[in-house]
């Protein structure tokens, strides 16, 4: 508002400026206090709070936080606040929980310890969230609903049995495997996308089985398989893949059998199997028991036994047995008879002389004694243990076999004692200085299984009974030995180095040489000579007597593989291979002149056949059994099949072959595939680097 002032004279009065003062302020000593604590307490408050933030920053400690993948939103909780600069949080020592959260990933909650340490890294990873896996299931040859034992497996982990569909699974690469009753599994590599995201797999189950049908001439024969009956023919079943025993039996009707391969998804048809008449059941026996029976050709046993014959034929059998005259039947059976057969077998004897000095000597047949040999006796013409003894002279044993229409003579000029017996070690020494040494044998397996390393296709096992003792020569038999025989003999060189040495074991020697050798040897101490004379040839008497002879295989083995009692070595000089220093004359380095292959790093200074006994002996004191000459042996060659439950007594081979068993090394191959003890090889009598060791029986 505006005040107007008028004038009451007519002449103005003249107006001055005052100097302006402010007026007086009351001051009141209550509000000038109040302003003063407050002005000092922010300035306290600013200065403790500058204090602990200085505190706050030179005691924290430098936190990275590393999360895989990185979060959309981090929070920290507990201890004091923390301070992020850039990267880093300036954290104090102490507990605190760390909160992430990331779409798509599961929330990551997580306590960690922040220590002393001055810079600290704190690493979390976050778990994507699964995806949903939708799996559509074809199985072939049957319908979903009928599948049974279903099972589904991600990365080996079991998800589900029976419900599968949706499932939850992990995101990334996974391996899905499914199983199922009757199909074969399936598997396939997925990439599972995870946050959730439905995904949608076929699955396509292949049968593991087939439709199997079978048929049969006559029809109704039950089928089982495995020895689980499954029906009658004709008759239709599914099997799975493998392999399975089918057999088909049907009364009056012999079994028929077959070993059935089943593919997958593969049907298999058996038509018309002709099931043949039953065989009838004959029971043998005779008088004498023991008599070998053959049956048209075929071996049966021996009697008493029973065979089973195909019906409605007729057959011959024939019944022997050694010493005793053979009989033969025809019979015929019906489809599932059962009949008896006796036969009384005639005696067969023959005539032995003896011709025995000193004349008052004491004869034991069979263990039996007889007293002073007579000039004549009749023997049944079986196998006979022949004992000659006297007081002061050495006992005199043989075994001899009579034989019908054809005399046979035992002459024989007992030594008196002292001459040529056993020495305390067992040794015995021959009319030529050859020393042999006596063996013990027992039942022993022979040959090398499949899993023996170096085995050759020919070798078998077997079960192998050697019942008799006898010696064995310690030395293979030298050229200066068998010279005394045959003066005229020369062993020849090899890429010449010479062969010939008196004390180098004789070789370029026949088989017949070398029996014809034993028969000399045999002669010098009036024993039975073990061969004889066969148009040209030579062959082994029957039965062996206790004259010198060859080994026979599986007396070369058993000396070549005994150790500590037990006959398990697989090579000469024990277990291991290559064979340690000394143990017999090899390929080895002396002779990379003469030979393409050598045994390497084994040296034995003999670059051809070495002097006997050079080398370490074998237990039993036996040199030779590995390395310097290959040896032949009194077998004829053939290969055996395995039978576990068969053990061969005192075996010598067949009756007949091509060609004779040759055992161990030769100085030309030693060292490579030879050098096994179980080795098995034959020759055609053409070789020239055969020799051999003198063995005979010991009773």
């Amino acid at each position: 508002m505006t005040e107007k002032i008028e004038s009451k004279s007519e002449t103005p009065e003249a107006i001055e400026p005052i100097p302006f003062r402010p007026a007086a302020r009351s001051r009141r000593p209550g509000h000038t206090r109040t302003l003063k604590w407050l002005l000092a307490g922010t300035a306290g408050a600013v200065m403790i709070f500058l204090c602990a933030a200085a505190w706050f920053v030179f005691t924290a400690r430098h936190v990275t936080l590393e999360i895989t993948p990185q979060a959309d939103r981090i929070e920290i909780d507990g201890g004091l606040p923390t301070l992020k600069i850039g990267s880093h949080h300036l954290m104090r020592p102490g507990r605190y929980t760390l909160n992430a959260e990331k779409q798509c990933y599961q929330p990551l909650q997580r306590e960690f310890t922040i220590s002393d340490a001055e810079t600290q890294s704190i690493r979390a990873a976050m778990i994507q969230l699964p995806g949903k896996l939708a799996l559509e299931i074809h199985p072939g040859g049957a319908t979903p609903a009928s599948l049974t034992g279903l099972r589904v497996f991600v990365d080996d982990v079991a998800l589900a049995e029976s419900t599968i569909t949706p499932l939850e699974v992990p995101a990334g690469s996974r391996r899905i495997w499914i199983s199922a009753d009757r199909h074969q599994d399936y598997s396939a590599d997925l990439a599972i996308q995870g946050c959730g995201v439905l995904q949608t797999h076929r699955a396509d189950l292949l049968p593991d089985w087939s439709a199997v049908s079978i048929n049969s001439i006559p029809t109704g024969a039950t089928v089982a398989v495995d020895g689980k009956v499954e029906g009658k023919t004709p008759l239709r079943m599914e099997l799975t893949a493998g392999t399975y025993a089918v057999e088909l039996s049907l009364a009056a009707y012999q079994a028929w059998w077959t070993r059935l391969t089943v593919q997958a998804d593969q049907a298999i048809a058996i038509e018309d199997v002709v099931l043949q008449p039953a065989n009838g059941r004959l029971t043998v026996t005779s008088t004498p028991s023991g008599a070998t029976v053959l049956a048209g050709t075929h071996y049966a046993g021996r009697t008493p036994l029973t065979i089973a014959l195909s019906s409605n034929a007729e057959h011959t059998l024939r019944i022997s047995k050694t010493g005793y005259t053979s009989s033969e039947r025809r019979v015929t059976l019906e489809p599932g008879m059962d009949k008896r057969l006796a036969v009384t077998l005639e005696a067969r004897e023959g005539v032995v002389r003896f011709r025995v000095t000193p004349a008052d000597a004491e004869l034991a047949v069979d263990g039996r004694t007889i007293g002073r040999p007579p000039a004549n006796m009749r023997l049944l013409a079986v196998e006979h243990r022949i004992v000659i003894s006297k007081p002061g002279y050495q006992t005199h044993r043989t075994r001899i076999t009579p034989r019908p229409g054809f005399d046979q003579e035992i002459r024989i000029v007992l030594k008196k004692e002292g001459a040529a017996t056993p020495t305390p070690d067992g040794k015995i020494t021959a009319a030529n200085g050859y020393t042999l040494q006596l063996i013990r044998p027992r039942t022993f397996t022979m040959g090398s299984s499949r899993r023996q390393q170096g085995r050759r296709a020919n070798e078998t096992l077997r079960a192998i009974n050697l019942t008799r003792p006898f010696f064995m020569g310690i030395h293979e038999v030298t050229n200066a030995q068998f010279r005394q025989f045959q003066s005229e003999h020369r062993s020849g060189a090899f890429k010449m180095q010479s062969l010939s040495g008196p004390r180098q074991p004789v070789v370029q020697v026949t088989w017949e040489q070398a029996a014809l050798f034993c028969n000399w040897l045999s002669a010098k101490e009036s024993l039975p000579p073990v061969y004889e004379k066969s148009g040209s040839g030579v062959i082994v008497a029957k039965p062996t007597g206790a004259g010198y002879r060859l080994p026979t295989e599986a007396e070369w083995e058993f000396c070549a593989r005994l150790r500590d009692n037990r006959v398990t070595a697989k090579y000469p000089w024990g277990e291991g291979f290559p064979p340690p220093d000394r143990a017999g004359n090899f390929a080895d380095r002396s002779a990379r002149d003469l030979l393409a292959t050598t045994l390497k790093g084994y040296n034995d200074d003999y670059p051809v056949s070495a002097p006997t006994g050079q080398f370490t002996a074998s237990p039993q004191g036996i040199f030779d059994l590995a390395g310097n000459v290959a040896e032949w042996c009194q077998d004829y060659y053939s290969i055996y099949s395995y039978k576990s439950d068969q053990v061969t007594v005192n075996p010598t081979g067949p009756a007949e072959g091509r060609h004779r068993i040759v055992r161990g090394s030769s100085f030309k191959h030693a060292g490579i595939s030879e050098l096994r003890s179980a080795y098995r090889d034959y020759s055609d009598d053409k070789r020239d680097d055969l020799g051999f060791r003198v063995c005979r029986y010991a009773e």
